[in-house]
């Protein structure tokens, strides 16, 4: 798009997220529910420093069903670079879907292009018009779809040499005291980063606010 705004803050992935989630059967999900995070803030500095910890960036749509209630997000990543949604680059997308007992299955194409997006707009006018190869398209077994919460992934957290006093004594303390665990720690010149257990976002991002200076957290 000549507009690029909805891609950058994430509101295009959220909305086809509750696509996703509708086509799932779990109905009544909208964008606004969904837990969302540009990539506006990231910088080839973030990019550097999660290089440095063996991960990538990528802006990851996700969905989770626990006990029948639907989690979801929308943000920048750390992502393994061995993990198979790593090398996802250009105009390719890509969905994993991970089953209890199926186990992981990638889907992956181009998501953009001329071909890409006619093919996509008339499968959506066939679907307008009730034209469909796969029969009724109403799923027999829907769902409600429950207020989201973000998942608990690992986040990534960068605070500069700017903080007053900066030390690591007041990171690890900052941490500590809004229940914080940070499974990596590394103080290196001009900044702070560690990879941390959000377990609440407001605790990490309590914490982050409770340090002076630039931060960064990313789940």
């Amino acid at each position: 798009e000549p507009d690029p705004t909805a891609d950058i803050s994430g509101r295009d992935a959220a909305e086809k997220l509750c696509i996703l989630a509708a086509e799932s059967g779990f109905d009544g999900l909208s964008p606004d529910d969904v837990a969302t995070r540009g990539i506006e803030t990231i910088t080839q500095r973030d990019v550097v420093a999660a290089r440095s910890h063996g991960r990538v960036i990528k802006l990851l749509a996700e969905i989770r069903v626990d006990d029948g209630r639907l989690v979801a997000r929308v943000g920048p990543s750390l992502v393994p670079r061995r993990h198979p949604l790593a090398d996802v680059n250009g105009a390719d997308n890509a969905a994993l879907i991970e089953h209890r007992y199926g186990g992981p299955l990638l889907l992956r194409g181009r998501g953009a292009g001329p071909d890409p997006t006619a093919s996509a707009l008339l499968g959506d006018v066939l679907t307008t018009l009730g034209v469909s190869a796969w029969g009724d398209s109403e799923s027999s077994s829907r769902h409600s779809a429950a207020p989201c919460q973000d998942l608990r992934e690992p986040r990534f957290v960068r605070i500069s040499a700017s903080a007053a006093g900066l030390t690591p004594q007041k990171v690890i303390e900052a941490l500590r005291i809004h229940g914080v665990h940070a499974r990596q720690l590394e103080f290196r010149q001009g900044c702070t980063e560690a990879i941390i257990d959000p377990g609440e976002q407001s605790a990490s991002d309590g914490a982050c606010a409770s340090i002076a200076g630039e931060s960064l957290c990313m789940p």
